[in-house]
């Protein structure tokens, strides 16, 4: 249970980065939008740690890390080179059930790769993706409040803050990869 806590919330950590940038720019996460992110982190994880041991003999466990991260560096660019209100997929300023889906799918990436590649090890196949969900959800959630309490102490233009979360999801990516 131990091992599975602790790369559950290694894996997660992603999260806080989407979190803080969801908080620069005020995008909101509404309670559906979480359940949605967490039953979507659950469920892929679930069935890669279910069929891991299968599905590592036809695909490289790399392949959906690789993937993950470039879609972590591709959010970031989008961010930096789009205005805020143009965001969001529909540009209201807050994840819908539709974004949300496209959220917990790549906040999962990570997560499947690694229950590829831990399957064979004695990690409990119900409890690990329970453990990511939850990180998942609780790091966003404390990403957007160290976002809030950081644009609180110091002013800056909200341009400025939208380049500083791109950033900060390009940064990700590429020490994902590495």
């Amino acid at each position: 249970m131990l091992y599975s806590l602790i790369f559950a919330c290694i894996i997660s950590i992603d999260s806080l980065g989407i979190g803080i940038t969801y908080g620069i720019r005020n995008t909101k996460l509404g309670i559906h939008s979480l359940i949605i992110v967490f039953a979507i982190s659950f469920v892929l994880t679930y069935i890669s740690s279910f069929l891991g041991y299968l599905l590592a003999s036809f695909f490289p466990t790399f392949f959906s890390h690789l993937l993950g991260c470039l879609i972590l560096i591709s959010m970031g660019v989008w961010i930096i080179f789009h205005k805020a209100d143009d965001s969001d997929f529909d540009h209201s300023n807050s994840i819908d059930k539709k974004e949300a889906c496209f959220l917990g799918l790549t906040l999962s990436m990570d997560a499947m790769s690694v229950s590829l590649g831990i399957s064979s090890m004695n990690i409990n196949s119900f409890l690990f993706p329970f453990f990511i969900s939850f990180f998942n959800i609780l790091f966003l959630l404390l990403g957007k409040y160290f976002a809030k309490v950081m644009q609180k102490k110091f002013f800056l233009p909200e341009k400025y803050w939208n380049i500083c979360a791109g950033v900060l999801l390009i940064v990700l990516g590429v020490c994902k990869i590495l």
